[in-house]
Formats: structure tokens, sequence, C-alpha cells
């Protein structure tokens, strides 16, 4: 029999059910993303809504922080995203052009929100795997090079001795890298300009862009292979 087509099946209730079901299954959730007809991976509340109002994730801190650095924007761009949670950030850099994304995501529930996501969307554009970069072979597995290579506030979560190895590894199939940090204070725990500046010029990363704004999101610094 001939599929429905993805959005007439938010007709069914039954499917409805089925969907929040999962997302429920599935929490709790990092990324507030709007799957169809009214369903989100989280509810709106007094949380969810600051987070919006002040960019602090999904696609309204993508446009505020992120797009205006990128050198090459990003339609018909590739992106490889590091610690991609449950692909939001791929997600909106598709529907901004990007022909392709990847994601490498280690944490498996994380993973599993987004495949959810990519089934529920019928999005093929990106993909994301789950696997530990740390323990990966980009060049040998992907053989491929990307535009853009973004790690979004997720070099803190690396042990510090695996964090220049991981750039130069990012840096070896992309050809430029995003960092993003907290503009506010300098964290030397991988999110503060003096700590991530430190690892890049480690790395040995020619910096073609920064910007610092007074937000918990505010610093982003945009690279290329030195």
């Amino acid at each position: 029999r001939k599929p429905r087509a993805m959005n007439s099946l938010w007709y069914d209730l039954a499917y409805r059910r089925q969907v929040r079901g999962q997302v429920n299954s599935l929490s709790p959730w990092y990324a507030q993303i709007h799957l169809g007809a009214g369903v989100w991976t989280r509810r709106w509340s007094r949380e969810t809504l600051g987070q919006w109002f002040n960019s602090e994730r999904g696609p309204r801190k993508m446009r505020r922080f992120i797009r205006p650095d990128l050198p090459e924007g990003l339609r018909g761009k590739t992106v490889l995203e590091i610690g991609c949670n449950a692909g939001q950030n791929l997600l909106w850099a598709v529907r901004q052009g990007a022909t392709a994304g990847f994601g490498i995501e280690a944490d498996r529930r994380y993973y599993r929100q987004a495949h959810l996501v990519r089934q529920v969307l019928g999005e093929r554009r990106y993909t994301v795997v789950h696997n530990n970069i740390t323990d990966m072979r980009l060049t040998k597995v992907y053989g491929v090079r990307w535009t853009y290579g973004w790690l979004l506030n997720v070099l803190y979560h690396l042990s510090e001795a695996d964090r220049v190895p991981v750039l130069r590894k990012v840096a070896g199939v992309c050809r430029y890298l995003v960092l993003q940090g907290n503009g506010i204070g300098d964290e030397p725990d991988g999110r503060g300009y003096t700590s991530l500046m430190r690892h890049i010029k480690e790395a040995g990363l020619g910096v073609v862009r920064v910007s610092r704004d007074a937000h918990v999101r505010g610093l982003v610094i945009v690279t290329r292979a030195g």
C-alpha cells in the first residue's frame, strides 16, 4: 500500500499519541524541537520561555551567535557537529540551506532522541551516529572534507588531555572550526576565552574571527587549519 505523506499522519490521533509517548519515554530533553501538530520535545514553561527569550538554545541561539560568524554562510555548505545532542543545530542548518549535516553524539539517550526527531520529521539531509569522538578516525571512516566543524559548548565535556587532539582531528576533515563558549566570564574549563584560545594555539589552528558578547553563549571563535 502506498504510504501516506508524513504531514497527513498528524490527523491520526493514535499516531500523535504514539509520538508523544516516544518523546516522554526519552525524557528529559535538552533541546526543544517542534515535531508538528503542537507536539514539542519539551513543553512550553517559564524555563523554556526564558531560554527562548534569552537565545540560550535552539534556532534563536544559532541565528544570534553562530550564523553571523560563518565565513561562507550555510547555503550549499556541509556541517559536521561534535556533541550534537538531539540534532537540533543540524536540523536548523539544513533548513538554512546546508546540503548535508553529520552529527556525532556520545550519549545514547541523546542519540535516540536525534533518531526520533529525524524519523518523525522525515528529514534525511542530516544524520547522527552514536560514538565517542575520541575513539573515531574521521579521515578513514568518512573520507570527506566538511565546510564547518561545530563544537558548540562541548569542548569542556572532554578531558583536558583530549581537547587538543580532538581539535586537530576535526580540523583534519573540516575547512573551518566553530567553537562556542561563555562570553560573560573567563572560565578555565574549556568554556572561556583564555582556555579556548590556548587549546586552539596548541592545536596549530589559525583564528579567523572572534566574537565576544556578554552572554552565556556569546563567545564564538572561528578557526581554520593552520
